[in-house]
């Protein structure tokens, strides 16, 4: 796009690689000054950017091999980020596992406020507890969750008292045994602490099983509980919501 020696200093940067393309995303343009970066496609980059203004970084149907192979921390050097967002957003995209959660969490330094990670069956719930033990500062929380075989920790229990905004979605894959008893812990979690914290989430959208949310009349406590602490609150399919954000 720009000839070399002629690229403006960007603060951000969106690209989308095609598989035939052979070029790579800083190839021209300067990393040190960028602070939000999108990549999607055929990503391929050197194992190390100097990134020390990078405070975004988005993954969106990622198909190149680059991060199967380099951790996040050590792709951004320098990077202090305070949102991060993943969706596979491809049936063969990238899987985020739990080495490249935590390797956010080191890029983050307890900076992060925006944590939205969509389509992800790689991350245990263990991994995803710790992390979120290590953000004080989280206030946006997106995770639509695909479960095979295990829901062992209660993630939940791990969420900041700072999150405003909290949207939740919980399935087994389609050749996985639902995880009924977990899924039903988390329900609990929700309408007995999150939902009646002193200060609890602003905004509230679930995607849970039907039978979690209609057994002994959960959904409509949760109704009222959400009216009586002014939580804005809806039980709806929300992940295209975020896709139009990332």
């Amino acid at each position: 796009m720009y000839p070399s020696g002629t690229a403006p200093s960007l603060s951000t940067y969106e690209i989308f690689m095609d598989a035939e393309t052979r070029v790579q995303p800083f190839q021209v343009i300067a990393p040190r000054s960028v602070r939000k970066l999108r990549l999607s496609g055929e990503v391929r980059l050197p194992s190390s950017v100097e990134t020390p203004a990078l405070r975004q970084v988005t993954l969106h149907s990622i198909t190149g091999n680059h991060f199967d192979r380099n951790a996040l921390d050590s792709t951004f050097s320098g990077a202090a980020l305070e949102a991060f967002l993943y969706a596979q957003g491809h049936r063969l995209g990238f899987e985020l596992r739990n080495r490249h959660l935590e390797s956010v969490i080191a890029l983050s330094g307890s900076r992060l406020r925006t944590l939205v990670l969509l389509g992800c069956s790689r991350l245990s719930s263990a991994t995803i507890a710790a992390c979120l033990e290590q953000l004080p500062l989280l206030e946006v929380f997106a995770l639509s969750l695909v479960t095979v075989d295990e829901l062992r920790t209660n993630f939940l229990v791990s969420l900041p008292l700072t999150v405003t905004v909290l949207k939740l979605h919980v399935v087994n894959a389609w050749y996985a045994i639902p995880l009924l008893s977990e899924e039903r812990g988390l329900c609990d979690e929700l309408e007995h602490s999150v939902m009646v914290r002193e200060k609890p989430p602003r905004r509230v959208v679930l995607n849970l099983r039907e039978r979690l949310l209609t057994e002994d009349g959960r959904r409509i406590r949760m109704e009222g509980l959400a009216a009586l602490h002014g939580i804005d609150f809806s039980i709806r399919p929300w992940e295209s919501d975020c896709e139009h954000s990332l």
